[in-house]
Protein backbone atom coordinates (compact mmCIF):
# COMPACT_ATOMS: atom_id res chain seq x y z
CA UNK A 1 0.00 0.00 0.00
CA UNK A 2 2.74 2.27 0.76
CA UNK A 3 4.60 1.49 -2.62
CA UNK A 4 1.52 2.42 -4.40
CA UNK A 5 1.14 5.95 -2.46
CA UNK A 6 5.17 6.61 -3.33
CA UNK A 7 4.21 6.21 -7.11
CA UNK A 8 1.00 8.11 -6.71
CA UNK A 9 3.30 10.96 -5.04
CA UNK A 10 5.70 11.04 -7.95
CA UNK A 11 3.27 11.00 -10.84
CA UNK A 12 1.44 14.39 -9.27
CA UNK A 13 5.29 15.78 -9.04
CA UNK A 14 5.59 14.97 -12.90
CA UNK A 15 2.63 16.44 -13.98
CA UNK A 16 2.82 19.65 -11.74
CA UNK A 17 5.87 20.01 -12.93
CA UNK A 18 4.84 19.66 -16.63
CA UNK A 19 2.29 22.35 -15.87
CA UNK A 20 4.79 24.65 -14.91
CA UNK A 21 6.87 24.32 -18.09
CA UNK A 22 4.08 24.89 -19.91
CA UNK A 23 2.76 27.98 -18.15
CA UNK A 24 6.54 29.26 -18.49
CA UNK A 25 6.17 28.23 -22.29
CA UNK A 26 3.26 30.20 -22.75
CA UNK A 27 4.87 32.73 -20.82
CA UNK A 28 7.10 33.20 -23.23
CA UNK A 29 5.48 32.52 -26.59
CA UNK A 30 2.69 35.75 -26.23
CA UNK A 31 0.01 35.92 -28.88
CA UNK A 32 2.70 38.89 -29.78
CA UNK A 33 5.41 37.18 -29.68
CA UNK A 34 8.43 35.31 -28.18
CA UNK A 35 10.37 37.47 -25.95
CA UNK A 36 13.83 38.27 -27.00
CA UNK A 37 16.77 40.49 -26.54
CA UNK A 38 18.44 42.06 -29.54
CA UNK A 39 21.44 43.88 -30.69
CA UNK A 40 22.75 45.29 -34.10
CA UNK A 41 24.62 44.57 -36.77
CA UNK A 42 27.69 46.76 -37.18
CA UNK A 43 30.00 47.49 -40.25
CA UNK A 44 33.55 48.18 -38.26
CA UNK A 45 37.22 47.16 -38.53
CA UNK A 46 37.61 43.79 -37.98
CA UNK A 47 41.18 41.99 -36.53
CA UNK A 48 41.97 38.90 -35.01
CA UNK A 49 44.74 37.75 -32.62
CA UNK A 50 46.44 34.97 -31.72
CA UNK A 51 47.65 35.58 -28.07
CA UNK A 52 50.77 33.77 -26.49
CA UNK A 53 53.63 34.44 -23.57
CA UNK A 54 57.27 33.81 -24.36
CA UNK A 55 61.00 34.07 -23.39
CA UNK A 56 63.35 37.25 -24.81
CA UNK A 57 65.85 35.45 -26.44
CA UNK A 58 69.16 36.62 -28.00
CA UNK A 59 68.80 36.10 -32.16
CA UNK A 60 72.62 35.13 -31.80
CA UNK A 61 74.67 33.30 -28.59
CA UNK A 62 78.47 33.20 -28.99
CA UNK A 63 80.44 31.10 -27.20
CA UNK A 64 84.26 32.49 -26.34
CA UNK A 65 86.90 29.33 -26.22
CA UNK A 66 90.68 29.96 -25.11
CA UNK A 67 92.72 29.95 -28.62
CA UNK A 68 95.30 28.36 -26.72
CA UNK A 69 96.13 26.41 -23.76
CA UNK A 70 96.71 27.89 -20.38
CA UNK A 71 95.41 28.68 -16.95
CA UNK A 72 93.11 31.07 -15.74
CA UNK A 73 94.18 33.94 -13.82
CA UNK A 74 91.55 36.38 -13.95
CA UNK A 75 87.53 36.42 -14.41
CA UNK A 76 86.82 40.30 -14.51
CA UNK A 77 83.09 39.65 -15.41
CA UNK A 78 79.86 38.66 -13.38
CA UNK A 79 76.81 36.41 -14.47
CA UNK A 80 74.44 38.98 -16.19
CA UNK A 81 76.97 41.50 -16.50
CA UNK A 82 76.31 43.73 -19.68
CA UNK A 83 79.26 43.64 -21.91
CA UNK A 84 80.20 45.70 -25.16
CA UNK A 85 82.51 44.50 -28.07
CA UNK A 86 86.48 44.11 -26.87
CA UNK A 87 85.69 44.27 -23.26
CA UNK A 88 87.78 42.05 -21.36
CA UNK A 89 86.05 38.65 -20.04
CA UNK A 90 89.37 37.25 -18.21
CA UNK A 91 93.10 36.30 -18.49
CA UNK A 92 95.35 33.54 -18.70
CA UNK A 93 98.26 33.04 -16.52
CA UNK A 94 101.77 34.45 -18.94
CA UNK A 95 104.63 33.62 -16.65
CA UNK A 96 105.97 31.00 -19.16
CA UNK A 97 105.22 33.27 -22.29
CA UNK A 98 106.99 36.38 -20.50
CA UNK A 99 110.21 34.45 -20.37
CA UNK A 100 109.53 32.99 -23.69
CA UNK A 101 108.89 36.92 -24.98
CA UNK A 102 112.23 38.29 -23.02
CA UNK A 103 114.22 35.35 -24.58
CA UNK A 104 112.70 36.35 -27.99
CA UNK A 105 113.31 39.91 -27.47
CA UNK A 106 117.01 39.49 -26.47
CA UNK A 107 117.86 37.14 -29.71
CA UNK A 108 116.47 39.39 -32.36
CA UNK A 109 118.54 42.38 -31.03
CA UNK A 110 121.67 40.57 -31.23
CA UNK A 111 120.72 39.19 -34.32
CA UNK A 112 120.14 42.91 -35.28
CA UNK A 113 123.26 44.27 -34.11
CA UNK A 114 125.80 41.22 -35.29
CA UNK A 115 123.90 42.21 -38.70
CA UNK A 116 125.08 45.93 -38.47
CA UNK A 117 128.41 45.14 -37.78
CA UNK A 118 128.54 43.44 -40.92
CA UNK A 119 127.23 46.27 -43.10
CA UNK A 120 129.55 48.24 -41.36
CA UNK A 121 132.62 45.90 -41.79
CA UNK A 122 131.46 45.58 -45.62
CA UNK A 123 130.66 49.21 -46.40
CA UNK A 124 133.88 49.76 -45.07
CA UNK A 125 136.13 47.30 -47.76
CA UNK A 126 133.97 49.02 -50.90
CA UNK A 127 134.07 52.72 -49.50
CA UNK A 128 137.72 53.41 -49.97
CA UNK A 129 137.88 52.26 -53.15
CA UNK A 130 134.48 53.83 -54.48
CA UNK A 131 135.95 57.56 -53.19
CA UNK A 132 139.11 56.98 -54.77
CA UNK A 133 137.79 56.24 -57.97
CA UNK A 134 135.82 58.84 -58.05
CA UNK A 135 138.14 61.29 -57.51
CA UNK A 136 140.29 59.66 -59.93
CA UNK A 137 137.79 60.29 -62.35
CA UNK A 138 136.93 63.77 -61.46
CA UNK A 139 141.06 64.60 -62.08
CA UNK A 140 140.79 63.27 -65.43
CA UNK A 141 138.02 65.12 -66.44
CA UNK A 142 139.63 68.22 -65.85
CA UNK A 143 142.49 66.94 -67.04
CA UNK A 144 141.05 66.66 -70.47
CA UNK A 145 139.26 70.38 -70.12
CA UNK A 146 142.57 71.87 -69.64
CA UNK A 147 144.45 69.46 -72.30
CA UNK A 148 140.95 70.80 -74.48
CA UNK A 149 142.05 74.05 -74.00
CA UNK A 150 145.70 73.94 -74.70
CA UNK A 151 144.86 72.20 -78.10
CA UNK A 152 142.32 75.02 -79.19
CA UNK A 153 145.18 77.36 -78.08
CA UNK A 154 147.90 75.41 -80.70
CA UNK A 155 149.98 74.64 -77.40
CA UNK A 156 149.83 70.57 -77.48
CA UNK A 157 149.32 68.46 -80.40
CA UNK A 158 146.78 66.34 -80.97
CA UNK A 159 148.64 63.07 -79.79
CA UNK A 160 148.97 64.48 -76.50
CA UNK A 161 145.35 65.17 -76.05
CA UNK A 162 144.16 62.11 -77.33
CA UNK A 163 146.31 60.51 -74.62
CA UNK A 164 144.68 62.27 -71.45
CA UNK A 165 141.29 61.07 -73.13
CA UNK A 166 142.59 57.37 -72.91
CA UNK A 167 143.27 58.25 -69.26
CA UNK A 168 139.70 59.85 -68.81
CA UNK A 169 138.27 56.48 -70.12
CA UNK A 170 140.22 54.32 -67.30
CA UNK A 171 139.26 56.61 -64.94
CA UNK A 172 135.76 56.15 -65.75
CA UNK A 173 135.74 52.35 -65.86
CA UNK A 174 137.51 52.10 -62.80
CA UNK A 175 134.32 54.33 -61.10
CA UNK A 176 132.32 52.06 -62.46
CA UNK A 177 133.92 49.05 -61.37
CA UNK A 178 133.62 50.27 -57.66
CA UNK A 179 130.05 51.38 -57.53
CA UNK A 180 129.21 48.12 -58.50
CA UNK A 181 130.87 46.32 -56.10
CA UNK A 182 129.44 49.31 -53.31
CA UNK A 183 125.75 48.38 -54.12
CA UNK A 184 126.86 44.43 -54.42
CA UNK A 185 128.22 44.60 -50.56
CA UNK A 186 124.96 43.60 -49.27
CA UNK A 187 124.55 40.59 -51.40
CA UNK A 188 127.13 38.78 -50.13
CA UNK A 189 126.59 35.29 -48.34
CA UNK A 190 127.74 36.61 -44.99
CA UNK A 191 125.40 39.49 -45.12
CA UNK A 192 122.03 37.33 -46.94
CA UNK A 193 122.06 35.15 -44.12
CA UNK A 194 122.50 37.86 -41.08
CA UNK A 195 119.71 39.38 -42.75
CA UNK A 196 117.64 36.57 -42.77
CA UNK A 197 118.51 35.41 -38.81
CA UNK A 198 117.01 38.85 -38.15
CA UNK A 199 113.64 38.10 -40.15
CA UNK A 200 113.94 34.63 -38.63
CA UNK A 201 114.22 36.05 -34.87
CA UNK A 202 111.42 39.00 -35.80
CA UNK A 203 109.03 36.58 -36.46
CA UNK A 204 109.81 34.42 -33.59
CA UNK A 205 108.89 37.28 -31.36
CA UNK A 206 105.66 38.11 -33.18
CA UNK A 207 104.37 34.81 -33.35
CA UNK A 208 105.02 35.02 -28.92
CA UNK A 209 103.41 38.42 -28.73
CA UNK A 210 100.77 37.40 -30.78
CA UNK A 211 100.58 34.00 -28.39
CA UNK A 212 100.17 36.40 -25.37
CA UNK A 213 97.38 38.23 -27.20
CA UNK A 214 95.19 35.03 -26.81
CA UNK A 215 95.74 34.76 -23.04
CA UNK A 216 93.28 37.70 -22.70
CA UNK A 217 90.06 36.99 -23.75
CA UNK A 218 87.54 39.36 -24.86
CA UNK A 219 83.70 39.75 -25.74
CA UNK A 220 82.92 39.19 -29.40
CA UNK A 221 80.33 41.07 -29.75
CA UNK A 222 77.99 43.53 -27.46
CA UNK A 223 76.13 40.95 -24.58
CA UNK A 224 74.94 39.59 -22.06
CA UNK A 225 77.13 37.49 -20.36
CA UNK A 226 74.66 34.63 -19.49
CA UNK A 227 77.22 31.43 -18.44
CA UNK A 228 80.60 31.53 -17.04
CA UNK A 229 81.93 27.87 -17.39
CA UNK A 230 85.42 28.75 -15.63
CA UNK A 231 86.71 30.07 -12.63
CA UNK A 232 90.62 31.50 -11.55
CA UNK A 233 92.95 28.20 -11.40
CA UNK A 234 91.40 26.10 -13.98
CA UNK A 235 93.36 24.91 -17.00
CA UNK A 236 91.61 25.59 -20.25
CA UNK A 237 90.45 23.45 -22.88
CA UNK A 238 90.51 24.56 -26.46
CA UNK A 239 86.93 22.63 -27.65
CA UNK A 240 84.99 23.78 -24.32
CA UNK A 241 83.58 27.58 -24.45
CA UNK A 242 84.59 29.63 -21.20
CA UNK A 243 82.19 31.83 -21.81
CA UNK A 244 78.26 32.36 -23.64
CA UNK A 245 77.35 35.65 -24.32
CA UNK A 246 73.81 36.63 -25.84
CA UNK A 247 73.89 39.42 -28.03
CA UNK A 248 71.95 41.95 -27.43
CA UNK A 249 71.62 44.20 -30.44
CA UNK A 250 69.59 41.45 -31.57
CA UNK A 251 66.55 40.05 -29.70
CA UNK A 252 63.96 37.84 -30.75
CA UNK A 253 60.92 36.41 -28.61
CA UNK A 254 60.57 32.59 -28.58
CA UNK A 255 56.58 31.35 -27.83
CA UNK A 256 54.91 28.11 -28.08
CA UNK A 257 51.51 28.51 -30.01
CA UNK A 258 48.54 26.00 -29.81
CA UNK A 259 47.92 23.36 -32.04
CA UNK A 260 44.69 24.76 -32.15
CA UNK A 261 45.74 28.91 -33.21
CA UNK A 262 48.83 27.46 -35.54
CA UNK A 263 46.91 26.97 -38.75
CA UNK A 264 46.17 31.06 -38.29
CA UNK A 265 49.96 32.19 -37.66
CA UNK A 266 52.09 32.73 -40.59
CA UNK A 267 55.82 33.91 -41.12
CA UNK A 268 55.27 37.72 -42.11
CA UNK A 269 52.63 38.45 -40.04
CA UNK A 270 52.77 41.49 -37.63
CA UNK A 271 53.01 40.99 -33.66
CA UNK A 272 52.73 43.82 -30.51
CA UNK A 273 55.31 43.08 -27.72
CA UNK A 274 54.53 43.75 -24.54
CA UNK A 275 55.91 43.30 -20.87
CA UNK A 276 54.22 43.44 -17.80
CA UNK A 277 57.82 45.41 -16.17
CA UNK A 278 56.96 48.18 -18.07
CA UNK A 279 54.66 50.05 -20.22
CA UNK A 280 56.13 50.44 -23.53
CA UNK A 281 55.43 48.07 -26.16
CA UNK A 282 57.32 47.28 -29.49
CA UNK A 283 56.43 45.84 -33.22
CA UNK A 284 57.72 42.51 -34.21
CA UNK A 285 57.17 40.02 -36.84
CA UNK A 286 56.94 36.46 -36.89
CA UNK A 287 60.53 35.19 -38.35
CA UNK A 288 60.14 31.32 -38.02
CA UNK A 289 57.66 28.93 -37.27
CA UNK A 290 58.52 25.10 -36.20
CA UNK A 291 57.47 21.88 -38.24
CA UNK A 292 57.69 20.02 -35.50
CA UNK A 293 54.96 20.13 -32.65
CA UNK A 294 55.66 19.64 -29.15
CA UNK A 295 54.24 17.94 -25.77
CA UNK A 296 53.84 21.08 -23.39
CA UNK A 297 53.42 18.80 -19.68
CA UNK A 298 52.17 21.52 -17.35
CA UNK A 299 51.55 19.52 -13.93
CA UNK A 300 48.86 16.87 -14.57
CA UNK A 301 47.93 17.89 -18.33
CA UNK A 302 50.18 18.22 -21.34
CA UNK A 303 48.77 20.28 -24.40
CA UNK A 304 50.66 19.83 -28.37
CA UNK A 305 52.18 23.37 -28.95
CA UNK A 306 54.23 24.59 -32.24
CA UNK A 307 57.24 26.92 -31.23
CA UNK A 308 57.42 30.14 -32.74
CA UNK A 309 59.72 32.94 -33.23
CA UNK A 310 59.10 36.80 -33.54
CA UNK A 311 61.98 39.22 -34.16
CA UNK A 312 62.16 42.51 -33.15
CA UNK A 313 61.85 45.76 -35.87
CA UNK A 314 63.31 47.94 -33.65
CA UNK A 315 66.79 47.35 -32.42
CA UNK A 316 66.73 49.25 -29.43
CA UNK A 317 64.49 48.50 -26.17
CA UNK A 318 64.01 47.74 -22.50
CA UNK A 319 64.15 44.13 -23.24
CA UNK A 320 67.21 41.88 -22.28
CA UNK A 321 67.84 38.28 -23.23
CA UNK A 322 65.73 35.98 -20.93
CA UNK A 323 62.73 38.53 -19.90
CA UNK A 324 59.11 36.99 -20.61
CA UNK A 325 57.27 38.81 -23.12
CA UNK A 326 53.26 38.80 -24.45
CA UNK A 327 52.83 38.72 -27.95
CA UNK A 328 49.99 39.83 -29.83
CA UNK A 329 50.04 37.90 -33.83
CA UNK A 330 47.53 39.95 -35.94
CA UNK A 331 46.65 36.84 -38.05
CA UNK A 332 43.48 38.69 -39.90
CA UNK A 333 42.67 41.99 -40.35
CA UNK A 334 39.32 43.84 -42.62
CA UNK A 335 38.97 47.82 -42.85
CA UNK A 336 35.15 47.06 -42.85
CA UNK A 337 33.16 43.47 -41.69
CA UNK A 338 29.59 42.74 -41.02
CA UNK A 339 30.06 42.16 -36.66
CA UNK A 340 27.53 40.50 -34.75
CA UNK A 341 28.01 39.40 -30.75
CA UNK A 342 28.99 35.59 -30.46
CA UNK A 343 25.70 34.89 -28.83
CA UNK A 344 23.57 36.42 -32.21
CA UNK A 345 25.52 33.00 -34.03
CA UNK A 346 23.14 29.83 -33.43
CA UNK A 347 24.87 26.28 -34.33
CA UNK A 348 22.67 23.27 -34.70
CA UNK A 349 24.03 19.47 -34.16
CA UNK A 350 25.09 19.28 -38.65
CA UNK A 351 27.33 22.49 -37.87
CA UNK A 352 25.00 25.01 -39.44
CA UNK A 353 25.36 28.49 -38.25
CA UNK A 354 22.21 30.95 -38.69
CA UNK A 355 21.47 34.01 -37.12
CA UNK A 356 17.73 35.77 -36.95
CA UNK A 357 16.94 38.89 -37.71
CA UNK A 358 13.96 40.66 -36.95
CA UNK A 359 11.90 42.37 -39.84
CA UNK A 360 8.82 43.60 -38.93
CA UNK A 361 8.21 41.83 -35.63
CA UNK A 362 8.96 38.82 -37.46
CA UNK A 363 12.08 36.32 -37.07
CA UNK A 364 13.77 35.74 -40.36
CA UNK A 365 16.40 33.22 -40.21
CA UNK A 366 20.05 34.04 -42.64
CA UNK A 367 22.20 31.20 -42.96
CA UNK A 368 25.91 32.89 -42.02
CA UNK A 369 29.73 31.35 -42.16
CA UNK A 370 31.90 33.01 -39.56
CA UNK A 371 35.12 34.60 -40.37
CA UNK A 372 37.48 37.19 -38.51
CA UNK A 373 36.47 36.70 -34.87
CA UNK A 374 37.32 39.37 -32.23
CA UNK A 375 37.23 39.23 -28.49
CA UNK A 376 33.46 39.85 -28.20
CA UNK A 377 32.41 40.23 -32.10
CA UNK A 378 32.46 37.98 -34.78
CA UNK A 379 32.27 38.68 -38.54
CA UNK A 380 29.06 37.10 -40.62
CA UNK A 381 29.33 36.22 -44.16
CA UNK A 382 26.12 35.44 -45.54
CA UNK A 383 23.04 36.86 -47.87
CA UNK A 384 20.57 39.55 -46.86
CA UNK A 385 22.42 41.22 -44.12
CA UNK A 386 23.18 44.71 -43.96
CA UNK A 387 24.58 47.40 -41.05
CA UNK A 388 22.18 47.88 -38.50
CA UNK A 389 19.77 45.16 -39.28
CA UNK A 390 18.23 43.78 -35.53
CA UNK A 391 19.92 40.51 -34.52
CA UNK A 392 18.15 37.82 -32.15
CA UNK A 393 20.60 36.87 -29.08
CA UNK A 394 20.83 33.72 -28.04
CA UNK A 395 18.32 31.92 -30.20
CA UNK A 396 17.31 28.44 -29.40
CA UNK A 397 16.45 25.49 -31.75
CA UNK A 398 13.00 26.05 -30.92
CA UNK A 399 13.22 29.62 -32.53
CA UNK A 400 11.87 28.90 -36.54
CA UNK A 401 11.92 30.89 -39.34
CA UNK A 402 9.13 33.00 -39.79
CA UNK A 403 7.99 32.98 -35.86
CA UNK A 404 6.78 36.55 -34.50
CA UNK A 405 8.83 37.81 -31.44
CA UNK A 406 8.84 40.64 -29.30
CA UNK A 407 11.72 42.87 -28.29
CA UNK A 408 12.67 42.74 -24.41
CA UNK A 409 13.92 46.57 -23.77
CA UNK A 410 16.56 46.76 -21.68
CA UNK A 411 17.22 50.20 -19.85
Amino acid sequence: MKRKSALWVLLVLALVIAAIGFVIWRATRMEDGVLVYTDKVISSEAAAYVYASGIVVAAEDRDVYAEVPGVVKEVVVELGQQVRQGDVLATLDSQALDQQLSAARLQLSIAQETLKQAQSAGKLNYDLPLKTATAAYEDALKLVADQQALFNAGAISQSELDQTKRQLERAETEKLSAERGYSSYGQESTLRIQSLSVSSARLALEQLQSQKDKLTLKAPADGVVYAIHTKPGELTAQTLPLFSIASSDRLKVSASISEYDIDSVAVGQSVIIRSDGFADQYEGQVTYISDVAESLVSGQSSETVVKIEVSFLEQETKFRPNYSAAIEILTAEKPAALMVPYEAVYTDAAGVRRVFVIEEGIAKERLVTLGIEGDLNVEIIGEGLAEGDVVILNPTETLKDGDPVKVIEVE
